[in-house]
């Protein structure tokens, strides 16, 4: 009888803190996306604080900018954590492909330039793979070069590339404002951001689930081959016959 495998940590409450934080990122995306229909259609309107007349939308966009600051910077922490405890895990799920990333690393890339715009999007396909709940008698080094991963994992990250680049034009768009006409165009620009930053929360979120349910899964399907397996027949030598 094999043994069961050992180390292995479930990660499912820091996938249910991920997913409350990217819920959270949602929401406050959702209402800077409705400010933003608001500095659309109506650009001009202005509400006077402390004497002087501002744009509602902004100021509601700036008040929820600073909340989702907060949540962004923990959710941020809660998922490298979580993709360290699911790399981890791999090694004690039985899995012994030939993985292009380590525990380390895994978290690692996301903070080198350039490369962090490829190489997150592999560890979350190789982690998805190589979660697999089925568990594989045979694995040869070619297998590891034959990892795929759902549809959605490659527009999850095209849409999380895609919201940072608009986030970052309407930020520097927004600097240079000259007058309220510019209002309009920049809410365009936060309409687009935000649309792209909901799409990737949603997909993060079922990626999260997803990973971690396959890694149950799988542990739950090691400790099953262990009780039902039957034992190696014995082996005879010439000395016992």
């Amino acid at each position: 009888m094999s043994e069961s495998p050992t180390g292995f940590r479930p990660a499912n409450t820091l996938s249910i803190v991920v997913v409350i934080g990217l819920a959270l990122m949602c929401i406050c995306e959702t209402i800077t996306f409705c400010m933003s229909i608001g500095e659309i259609v109506d650009p001009t309107r202005m509400i006077r604080v402390s004497d002087q007349a501002n744009s509602p939308w902004l100021l509601i966009q700036a008040t929820t900018g600073l909340f989702q600051s907060t949540i962004y910077v923990a959710t941020a922490v809660m998922f490298l954590i979580w993709i360290f405890r699911i790399y981890k895990n791999l090694d004690s799920l039985e899995n012994q492909q030939h993985r292009e990333f380590s525990a380390g690393w895994a978290v690692g890339w996301w903070f080198v330039p350039f490369a962090n715009l490829v190489k997150p999007f592999q560890v979350a396909r190789e982690a998805w793979f190589d979660s697999n709940p089925e568990i594989e008698t045979e694995q040869t080094f070619l297998s590891a070069s034959l990892r795929t991963a759902p549809t959605y994992v490659g527009v999850w990250w095209g849409t999380w590339i895609a919201s940072n680049i608009f986030s970052n034009v309407a930020g520097a768009y927004a600097r240079n404002m000259r007058s309220l006409s510019d209002l309009a165009i920049l809410g365009v620009i936060f309409a687009v951001a935000t649309s792209f930053s909901i799409v990737a929360a949603v997909l993060c979120i079922k990626l999260v689930r997803d990973i971690t349910s396959r890694q149950e899964q799988r542990f739950a399907n090691l400790q099953l081959r262990d009780i039902y397996d039957p034992p190696p027949p014995p082996i005879f030598t010439p000395e016992m016959a």
